[in-house]
């Protein structure tokens, strides 16, 4: 825990669905009231879990990602 922000990073790399089901445990696990993604993807992950917390997205990359229109649909999802 570092300036009172605790990181649950996993122990081992995941594919696709082992992102998914680490990312479910773990938020099922820790309680979480809120899930920041500073990305698309990690937003469309947290987004197709059935867990009912509020998904704040934060875009951080150099370029626009909704001009891509499959990405304006993920940011849609939930």
């Amino acid at each position: 825990m570092a300036n009172g922000v605790e990181c649950l990073f996993p122990d081992r790399m995941y594919g696709r669905f082992g992102k998914l089901t680490n990312l479910y445990r773990v938020l099922k696990a820790y309680r979480a009231d809120v899930l920041f993604a500073h990305a698309t993807i990690p937003a469309f992950y947290a987004r197709a879990l059935p867990l009912p917390l509020p998904v704040v997205y934060v875009m951080h990359s150099a370029t626009n990602d909704f001009e891509s229109q499959i990405f304006r649909r993920v940011g849609r999802v939930r």
